[in-house]
C-alpha cells in the first residue's frame, strides 16, 4: 500500500443548458460539503482519515482533462449523460475497465458536448497520457434546452451522486496499484 497522499481531481462537466448542469451542481455540492469553493482551490477530506489533496473544478468542454492526467494521481470526471436506463439515478465507469469503456464509447455526444468525454480520453491515450487513473459519474439526463432548469430526474440524483462520490473519497487511501 502506497502511504503517499493522494492528488485527485474532481471535473465537473456542464453547461447552463436544462440537465447538462449535472456535473457542475455535483461539483459545487461537493465543494460546499467539504468547505471549498470550486475553480481548483484545494481542500483536505475526511479529516479523520486524511486521503490526500482534492481540486474541484468546473468546465464545459471534456477536453480540458486532458492537461490533468498527469498532475493528478486520480481523476473523477462528473457529467450528465442520455441512455442510462430510466430508473438509474447516476452510474459510475472506470475507464480502466474493458466494459465500462465500451458502454461510454456507446453513447452518443448531446448537449454543449461537439467532442465526447470518450473521443478526449482517446485522444489522450493518442498522445501518450495515461487514462487508467480515470473515473467516471455520469447523471441522467434527457432534456438540454438553452439556459433551463434541470428535470427533476437529473436533479434528484444530485444528493444521492454527491454522497456517493464523498463516500468513496473517504475510504480510499490510494490509487489501486
Amino acid at each position: 500500500m502506497n502511504d503517499a497522499p493522494q492528488r485527485i481531481a474532481i471535473l465537473g462537466i456542464g453547461s447552463p443548458h436544462g440537465d447538462d448542469q449535472f456535473g457542475w451542481v455535483v461539483a459545487d455540492s461537493l465543494s460546499r460539503r467539504f468547505g471549498s469553493p470550486t475553480r481548483g482551490n484545494a481542500l483536505r477530506i475526511c479529516l479523520a482519515q486524511p486521503a490526500g489533496e482534492v481540486r474541484i473544478f468546473k468546465c464545459t468542454n471534456p477536453v480540458d482533462v486532458i492537461p490533468m492526467l498527469d498532475d493528478f494521481d486520480r481523476i473523477v470526471v462528473v457529467d450528465a449523460s442520455v441512455g442510462l436506463p430510466t430508473e438509474t439515478q447516476f452510474r459510475r465507469l472506470n475507464y480502466a475497465d474493458a466494459i465500462d469503456r465500451e458502454w461510454i464509447a456507446s453513447r452518443s455526444v448531446r448537449g454543449t458536448h461537439d467532442f465526447g468525454l470518450h473521443q478526449t480520453l482517446q485522444l489522450a491515450q493518442t498522445l501518450g497520457k495515461l487514462i487508467d487513473h480515470v473515473e467516471i459519474w455520469l447523471g441522467h439526463a434527457v432534456a438540454f434546452d438553452p439556459i433551463s432548469k434541470m428535470t427533476q430526474q437529473s436533479a434528484a440524483a444530485i444528493r444521492p451522486c454527491v454522497d456517493a462520490i464523498a463516500e468513496e473519497w473517504c475510504h480510499a487511501r490510494t490509487i489501486a496499484g
